[in-house]
């Protein structure tokens, strides 16, 4: 009796093990800044911090810079997406532009100066904006 006790208990830990390491994963945030700017990552730190968030304990934020050069942007954009963030924070139209050419399933929350109904094929809705099956939301 006490070997399938053990078996089951082994069985047990081995489902649980992943789930265990997967809920201590922090949250990834990608932030893509089309200039060199940081004003908003201050307000933006402090609110998520306000909700609970805490940078190195249960949220990441990869931060990408690219100066004004388009193509550092789409470079980063793509490195955000082989990184695997859980969403891109864009700043700057050119930003969410190269975030929205990079990925069709990771979110992207449009921040500061984008333009959400240029990036939807000029089809402003409401609150959100669709274009070719690609959903954008603004902050």
């Amino acid at each position: 009796m006490r070997r399938r006790e053990f078996i089951t208990l082994l069985g047990g830990v081995a489902v649980a093990w992943p789930l265990a390491v997967q809920a201590q994963q922090p949250f990834r945030i990608g932030l893509l800044n089309t200039g060199a700017s940081t004003f908003f990552i201050a307000p933006f730190m402090g609110k998520l911090e306000e909700l609970g968030y805490l940078e190195g304990k249960n949220v990441v934020v990869e931060r990408k810079f690219a100066e004004g050069n388009r193509e550092r942007l789409k470079e980063f954009a793509a490195d955000l997406v082989r990184q695997h963030v859980d969403v891109i924070v864009t700043i700057g139209t050119p930003a969410a532009f190269a975030a929205k050419q990079a990925t069709s399933t990771i979110p992207i929350v449009l921040g500061p100066s984008a333009t959400p109904s240029v990036l939807a094929c000029n089809e402003p809705r409401p609150s959100r904006w669709k274009c070719n099956g690609q959903l954008a939301d603004g902050a």
